[in-house]
């Protein structure tokens, strides 16, 4: 809950900043400097064979197969395809391959979702032949890595937890608390397999918060349903706002994402700067 609050202060300030054309070019680097660092952090500690805590970190790998790196460097890489549309600089280049790099060692699947998405958004109003090769090229990238990391995980087993959540939103129609699906999980925690799974996160925000509001948090889809008809009305000067609101979306939906500060206020404030623009 506290992180949530959070989130609506970081609204709240850049949904009144005032904003000129440098900006966005601000912003957009602050992404890549923050990525950047987080890649190091995690390239010192392998270096010094010091294990980090995970504790909702984007540098300590969150499982041996899935490092939420990877769902970060979607956002930097979506600011890197609108500059290099414009411009063919060797640096935007050699950044984009970086987040290529980190893309594909992080064995993230909902990052490959997120940033086929996320480059519909920003783009889909271009119709240019050459927006439209980038877009291809994007969507060819997003399925093939998808694929790839597919063999060296489960899909099914992974997304029990759905199910669990569904199961326990009828069982708990008053709710549970946010923060506690746990109890849901643990509850039917064989229910939809012969072995005992269970864990502490819906692995996808709607789900959180239905299990933990129970009917109430049909009031949290109301409000998405109403902020994103908005944001997708937004002029076109201001994609890429929009972009990394739908891809961070997206991301909340196949993942625990939701729970690392960065990633949750960076949706906040995607949202605050891409309603500023429909104001």
């Amino acid at each position: 809950m506290l992180l949530f609050a959070s989130g609506g202060l970081y609204w709240l300030f850049f949904y009144n900043l005032k904003t000129n054309k440098k900006f966005l070019k601000i912003f957009g680097w602050s992404l890549i400097i923050l990525g950047i660092l987080f890649a190091t952090t995690y390239l010192v500690s392998v270096l010094l064979n010091q294990r980090l805590p995970w504790a909702f970190s984007l540098s300590a790998p969150y499982t041996d197969n899935h490092h939420h790196l990877g769902d970060y460097w979607v956002l930097p890489f979506l600011f890197l395809l609108t500059k290099i549309m414009k411009e063919k600089k060797p640096v935007y280049l050699l950044l984009i391959l970086v987040g290529i790099s980190i893309l594909a060692f992080s064995l993230s699947r909902s990052s490959y979702v997120s940033l086929a998405l996320g480059a519909f958004i920003v783009f889909h109003r271009e119709i240019s032949p050459k927006i439209k090769s980038a877009l291809k090229a994007v969507t060819i990238f997003s399925v093939a890595i998808f694929l790839l990391a597919s063999l060296f995980k489960t899909t099914i087993y992974s997304r029990i937890y759905f199910l669990q959540g569904l199961a326990g939103i009828i069982q708990h129609p008053l709710g549970v608390g946010l923060g506690n699906f746990s109890t849901v999980s643990k509850e039917l925690a064989i229910t939809f397999s012969n072995q005992a799974i269970f864990s502490s996160l819906a692995h996808n925000i709607f789900l959180e918060v239905l299990v933990g509001m129970g009917l109430l948090g049909i009031l949290f889809l109301y409000w998405y349903y109403k902020v994103g008809t908005n944001v997708l009305r937004g002029v076109s000067a201001k994609a890429l706002y929009r972009g990394i609101f739908f891809a961070l979306s997206a991301n909340f939906f196949f993942d625990t994402t939701y729970v690392i500060p960065t990633m949750l206020w960076l949706w906040f404030v995607a949202l605050g700067l891409a309603q500023k623009s429909n104001a």
